[in-house]
Order: structure tokens, then C-alpha cells, then sequence
């Protein structure tokens, strides 16, 4: 899994994808870019991000959706 992860990872869809994911986290916790503007506000995010068990919920499903291969039956 890690060597075919490895060959996707090159893939300019795959990258996308990964930045797709982040910017639903993002949105689905509420934080705008503009508004951060130290690392005390980043971090203030992340523990508001890590407090709610709806969204720690959200990102394991994004990230099982942007991780999963749909092409291989071995897995999943």
C-alpha cells in the first residue's frame, strides 16, 4: 500500500485531492484563512477542531475517501 501511495502521491490529481480535503476540514470547522494570523490562533483552531466529535468523524471519513484506491479489490 505504502509503494502504490508513493506513485499516486506524484499524481497533480492526487495533490489536489489532498488540498480539497484540507479545505473541507477547514470549512466544516468554521475557520477562514484570512483569520489566521499567529501561530496561537492556529493552534486555538486545531483544538477547536480536536473537541468536536463530529468533525474528528468528518476527517476520518475524508481522509479514508482521499486514501482509498477504488481500483484495487485487494483492499477495502
Amino acid at each position: 500500500m505504502l509503494k502504490e501511495l508513493k506513485i499516486r502521491s506524484l499524481s497533480p490529481v492526487f495533490i489536489a485531492s489532498m488540498f480539497a480535503v484540507v479545505a473541507i476540514i477547514v470549512n466544516a470547522a468554521g475557520i477562514k484563512f484570512e483569520e489566521i494570523t499567529s501561530w496561537g490562533i492556529l493552534l486555538e483552531d486545531i483544538l477547536m477542531i480536536l473537541k468536536n466529535p463530529f468533525l474528528i468523524g468528518s476527517i476520518i471519513v475524508a481522509v479514508f475517501g482521499f486514501l482509498n484506491n477504488p481500483t484495487d479489490k485487494k483492499k477495502f
